[in-house]
């Protein structure tokens, strides 16, 4: 039964965690571009909307790799799931729309 087996080894758990690290400080360092945007009071530019964006994206990645790595979405419901995978992809892609957009309007 795959619920109750252990299905990664001690490596490929530690690599998820490795992972979940390296978002884990993209989040603190986008938040820290937020705030510093939002201290020099440039949070109406577009930039900062995309920093949002990924800075929600890297949070969502964080706790579902960190979810991973503890076994936890095991008990989780399959809407749970697709949510923690599909958000961040939405949320990457509107990111890279915006970002194309504004590039579109500088040419």
């Amino acid at each position: 039964d795959w619920k109750t087996k252990k299905v990664l080894t001690n490596t490929e758990y530690g690599l998820i965690f490795f992972v979940a690290s390296l978002f884990t400080l993209n989040t603190v360092y986008a938040f820290y571009m937020m705030v510093e945007l939002f201290v020099l009071r440039l949070r109406f530019i577009c930039i900062y909307n995309v920093i949002w964006l990924l800075f929600l994206m890297n949070l969502i990645r964080c706790i579902t790799l960190f979810l991973i790595g503890t076994n936890q979405l095991r008990k989780a419901p399959a809407t749970v799931n697709d949510i923690l995978i599909e958000l961040p992809l939405f949320l990457y892609l509107t990111a890279f729309t915006v970002l194309v957009q504004q590039w579109a309007r500088l040419n």
